[in-house]
């Protein structure tokens, strides 16, 4: 896969009309991918993963992701984002339930791709201001 083609796949995964395609990014995750998002555990495993998107996804809606600038180097993809949703579900990972509030951070992603897939990711976002605009810390 061309540098071309790496950048094309994680815009196209991040449609800003449907959101994040869940079906297009497992059809290039490699079976045991490992993603990251500190300060987390990791998540080793495709279906794991999925688990883990479905839970969280389903805690927010209207959610959105702007793609602020994207880039290649070597054999990971690198996205700044700027994510927007509603929290109307619980927070799997927090134990927090839905607040009702609107919630809009900041990200970067690496994607780290093996032959045609992509091996692992890590996500680093705004935590605190996360939790702040959910009003679980002070502001």
């Amino acid at each position: 896969m061309t540098p071309e083609e790496r950048i094309s796949l994680i815009r196209s995964i991040y449609d800003p009309k449907i959101g994040f395609d869940m079906e297009k990014f497992y059809a290039h995750a490699a079976k045991d991918m490992v993603f990251t998002r500190p300060p987390f555990p990791p998540v080793v495993g495709i279906e794991a993963n999925r688990q883990s998107d479905e839970a969280l996804l389903a805690a927010f809606s209207n959610y959105e992701v702007t793609i602020e600038d994207i880039f290649e180097a070597e054999d990971r993809v690198v996205m700044l984002y700027i994510w927007k949703g509603v929290h109307t579900g619980p927070l799997p990972t927090m134990g927090v339930p839905a607040t009702g509030k609107a919630v809009e951070c900041r990200g970067c992603s690496v994607f780290y791709f093996k032959d045609e897939n992509v091996a692992k990711a890590i996500d680093y976002f705004d935590l605190f201001g996360f939790m702040q605009q959910l009003g679980l810390v002070p502001a």
